[in-house]
């Protein structure tokens, strides 16, 4: 007995008369289309799951405002569909991560640094005087002392205060070094 192949558009205008099966169908055909999408736009694998779930939802807006009587195939509508809800979700996530304060971006970057020795590990002076040192030669002026002055406790803007410059220009001196503390320390 022959399987009864059902065309994409059989498919969505189904899907839009209430047929589960349909949809279900129609989902399943186009899970690798979907990945596919997901996995040359998302390069995080952190971000790819979350991506996976906006791009489904992009393709299940596809299939119901999808018309046949627009002159376009399904497959196409629906990868654009999903390309834009991609796109969307992308430009809100790299938002978001731009209004997050420089300070608890900080925060966070503070963390990540390695600890040579590890973390129990006492510094002796001269291990500290030998890092200082290290960072001097590698930092900028600002960068050094954007770095030390968070160290110790000061907020942006009281380092912005006392280095004569702007919030922003802190924090981003301070996204420089500590990349490349972390690159030293490594």
């Amino acid at each position: 007995m022959a399987k009864h192949r059902y065309t994409d558009e059989e498919l969505a205008a189904g899907s839009k008369d209430g047929n589960e099966n349909f949809r279900k169908m129609l989902i399943a055909r186009f899970k690798n289309v979907i990945l596919w999408l997901v996995s040359r736009q998302v390069h995080d694998d952190f971000l790819r799951e979350d991506m996976y779930q906006e791009a489904l939802l992009g393709f299940v807006r596809a299939i119901d405002t999808f018309s046949p009587t627009a002159g376009t195939q399904f497959n196409t509508y629906a990868t654009v569909c999903v390309d834009n809800a991609l796109k969307s979700a992308l430009r809100k996530q790299k938002h978001y991560l731009k209004e997050r304060s420089f300070e608890e971006r900080d925060i966070l970057d503070m963390e990540e640094i390695p600890i040579p020795g590890g973390e129990d590990a006492p510094f002796s002076t001269s291990v500290v005087k030998d890092i200082r040192e290290v960072l001097a030669q590698r930092l900028s002026e600002l960068e050094y002392d954007a770095l030390f002055y968070r160290a110790e406790g000061y907020s942006y803007q009281e380092i912005s205060e006392l280095l004569g410059c702007d919030v922003r220009a802190v924090g981003n001196a301070l996204t420089r070094a500590n990349k490349k503390a972390r690159a030293i320390l490594s």
